[in-house]
């Protein structure tokens, strides 16, 4: 008997990372959900402080991002949002009542004139492969 051995590669492990800003300042300690779209799965997390952060490892699909934050002044919300190392692009970006983006090239968005008080940042159609 014997057994062949193949070389598939290195295990690939999905991550999604990204950031959050108001008014260019990184957001420490905010909660973070990433939902699956499909099965309504919840993971958190919450943002480092430089206003990173991250989900690994993650199974295939396509998934929401929910950031919570609380402004205390009128200000720009801004953030950067990643797959695998890659920039998501042309992903919607949304503060309910405040304002919608799409994600850039770059994977970044901003959202201007955003009113104090807590708010929600919610990415949708975010597509690990």
């Amino acid at each position: 008997t014997w057994i062949a051995q193949v070389n598939i590669g290195p295990a690939v492990v999905n991550m999604v990372s990204g950031d959050i800003f108001v008014d260019g300042v990184g957001q420490a300690g905010r909660s973070v959900k990433l939902i699956n779209m499909v099965t309504g799965a919840k993971v958190p997390t919450n943002t480092d402080t430089n206003g990173h952060y991250e989900f690994s490892p993650v199974a295939n699909g396509t998934y929401k991002i929910n950031i919570s934050l609380n402004l205390a002044a009128p200000g720009t919300v801004s953030g950067h949002l990643e797959v695998n190392a890659l920039p998501e692009v042309g992903k919607k970006v949304k503060i309910k009542l405040q304002g919608t983006d799409i994600t850039d090239a770059n994977g970044d968005f901003s959202i201007a004139n955003v009113a104090a008080g807590p708010r929600k940042v919610v990415i949708t159609n975010v597509d690990v492969p």
